[in-house]
């Protein structure tokens, strides 16, 4: 320790040779042109203007519809911290971390020669390195610019730190130098900056501090791990005294000021707990926004990403797929996902990815919502409005019997078969959608052409059929994979009457120092990508009850008391099943099955899937106090009775009558 103190005593001798005269403007000049030319020699990077900490990394932070944390991400390799600017922190920290570090910080120019004779003569008389002699600017320096010998207590260190320290003086003012400084120092638990420090001790942001919690944190930089509060509250507690004695001195605050925060009780934070709030929501928005921005921006960026989901509707979403066991048990299926959209804006409410984000046993950390799987019968609504596209609607009639339809060459006849092969001879589009009858779907495919129903799976959002070979017709039992939250997102552009909004999960997204990346639309504008009249004619027929008779009975749960929109879905072997629907206020998107994708059992979707659809619809219906809402009817839908006083919808000019049958289409 005694070669330490005689090391620093000659360190002093040997930077007073640059600024010993600098209490007078012509030695601080002298000593400015000195630090420049070394810097230069060294090529030390040092920003000629703007914000000095502008390249170090910032924590980004992930939160819900109503500002509530759900994360953070930085950059594993530095650590927690968010900048904040100056005027923004408290102005007690402020204070206390000038009368603990640098009393004499607006009178110097970024060596304190002052401060170095005294560190001189209390060194000597130590026999020890007593007292150090850095400023805040050469704290700053070691911070920025020598970060890889920071531990290092030589000489050759602090003299680097000394002539930078006065470059820095020269370049930037003492505000912009206080508030970088209090954006980077380090004060424990991998907390950088004066926000990150007061979130992990007190979280809370730097700007609500007391007196007593600042001088606390004021008191951490000389020695983070001695003075851990959350391992050693007593010696914080000490250090904390010796901060509010320093502010006593320098006038600062009052000794009754001081008496009272010292007296006051520390409220620390907890340890944060590891991530529990929608973990795949978590996982899905960082991803998302590590494609649109870059992984630099995500890692380093600061950004402050408000996301769309509201946590009361995530919430109850998880309950309701946590509670339904029964149903799972019934189906033998081990999970389920779920997602909520609103339809005008786009806006994604909800996301749950699996029965259970900790459960190993099903992989739970997979997000089922984001992931491919066969859809079923629920890819029937795009058929279907494909052919509507073309000239059909709802009450052309189809013959539902067994027929063969061709498959590619070498391949037997494609012979589609109904649920329980059940055949209806002459049946309407409308009934054939509804009571989800497979043949007539094959038949309106091969009217519509696979082509035409890739085509309008890219116009709705579905990215994953663009490969599907167009000679196999099972595209319209759902023999091709989409994603659940892509389908339900198509489903709301239907709702939203052919008017194609992207799904957003981001609200906005802005940097820590204020500029915005991203900001959400407010629902209006968006791309035509359907003629509303052929959405409404789907919407009509989905949301219509007695076509789903014959399949589901007249009383299946699917039949909410006012407009909607549903269709279920089951794969032919019972991996997959689906739900997905809305009302004019929301959609929802079901899926049940195993994540292995071993079979379950034969039930019928509407008695699993179709189940917790219909429980989250009613719990929205409710939570919310949603009156029945109409779907808007769109200039040029004709609306007649048709048969059984059920109402049919046609476009203005198209023929009501009609036969989906031609020569290849001829039954067995």
């Amino acid at each position: 320790m005694l070669l330490l103190a005689l090391g620093l005593n000659v360190l002093v001798v040997s930077i007073l040779l640059f600024v010993g005269c600098a209490l007078v403007p012509v030695g601080a000049a002298l000593a400015a042109i000195q630090a420049r030319s070394w810097m230069a020699e060294r090529a030390i990077d040092m920003p000629e203007s703007g914000p000095l900490d502008s390249v170090l990394p910032q924590t980004a932070r992930i939160t819900a519809r109503d500002g509530t944390l759900l994360a953070e991400i930085d950059d594993i390799g530095y650590g927690r911290r968010t900048f904040v600017p100056l005027e923004e922190l408290d102005a007690d920290l402020i204070r206390a971390t000038m009368a603990t570090e640098d009393r004499r910080y607006r009178e110097h120019p970024g060596v304190d020669a002052i401060g170095l004779l005294r560190a001189v003569g209390v060194n000597a008389q130590a026999g020890s390195a007593a007292e150090g002699a850095s400023t805040i600017e050469m704290q700053l320096a070691r911070n920025l610019f020598f970060a890889d010998e920071r531990t290092e207590q030589t000489l050759a260190r602090k003299t680097k730190e000394a002539l930078a320290a006065i470059e820095m003086n020269e370049r930037f003012s003492k505000d912009d130098l206080l508030e970088a400084y209090l954006n980077v120092v380090y004060y424990g638990h991998r907390a950088y900056g004066a926000e990150a420090a007061a979130r992990t001790y007190f979280g809370k942001s730097a700007r609500d501090l007391t007196l007593s919690e600042a001088t606390l944190l004021a008191g951490l930089p000389q020695s983070p791990g001695s003075y851990d509060p959350l391992q050693n509250l007593p010696a914080a507690r000490a250090r904390q005294q010796e901060v509010l004695t320093r502010m006593v001195g320098e006038s600062m605050i009052s000794a009754d000021e001081a008496y009272q925060a010292q007296a006051a009780a520390v409220e620390l934070a907890s340890a944060p707990p590891p991530q529990e709030r929608a973990p795949h929501w978590v996982n899905y928005v960082e991803e998302h926004v590590r494609a649109q921005f870059g992984p630099e921006v995500l890692f380093t960026g600061g950004l402050e990403i408000h996301t769309t989901i509201d946590l009361g509707v995530q919430q109850l979403g998880e309950q309701i797929v946590g509670r339904n066991e029964e149903v799972r048990r019934l189906a033998k299926a081990n999970n389920m996902a779920m997602v909520v959209i609103e339809p005008a804006t786009g806006q994604l409410l909800a996301m749950v990815g699996s029965k259970d984000f900790y459960d190993r046993s099903i992989d739970g950390e997979v997000n089922v919502a984001t992931s491919v799987r066969q859809p079923g019968s629920s890819i029937k609504p795009l058929v279907f409005l494909s052919g509507f596209e073309r000239g059909l609607h709802p009450a052309v009639v189809v013959n539902d019997a067994r027929t063969d339809f061709s498959a590619p060459p070498g391949q037997p006849p494609y012979r589609p078969e109904n649920y329980e092969n059940k055949y209806f001879g002459w049946t309407t589009l409308r009934d054939a959608l509804g009571n989800s009858l497979n043949v007539p779907a094959v038949k309106v495919l091969k009217y519509a052409g696979v082509p035409a129903v890739q085509n309008l799976a890219r116009r709705l959002g579905i990215t994953t059929l663009d490969n599907w070979d167009p000679r196999w017709l099972s595209l319209t039992l759902g023999g091709g994979e989409v994603r659940l939250l892509e389908l339900t997102g198509a489903y709301a552009t239907v709702a939203r009457g052919g008017r194609h909004l992207p799904v957003e999960s981001l609200l906005d997204v802005t940097t820590s120092r204020g500029l915005e990346l991203h900001r959400a639309g407010d629902g209006q504008g968006g791309e035509q990508v359907v003629d509303p009249r052929s959405a409404y004619q789907l919407l009509h027929v989905l949301g219509d009850p007695g076509a789903r008779v014959a399949t589901f009975g007249p009383n299946t749960p699917l039949n909410l008391d006012r407009p909607h929109m549903v269709k279920t879905g089951t794969t032919d072997d019972y991996r997959d099943t689906w739900t997905i629907g809305c009302v004019p206020q929301v959609c929802v998107g079901v899926w049940m099955g195993n994540t292995n994708n071993d079979p379950m059992a034969k039930v019928s979707s509407s008695l699993t899937a179709g189940k917790v659809w219909v429980e989250m619809m009613r719990a929205l219906i409710e939570r919310n106090r949603w009156e029945p809402v109409p779907w808007p009817v769109p200039e040029g839908v004709v609306v007649t009775p048709g048969p059984g006083g059920r109402e049919e919808v046609f476009v203005e000019g198209q023929a009501q009558g009609g036969t989906l049958e031609m020569d290849w289409m001829r039954p067995e």
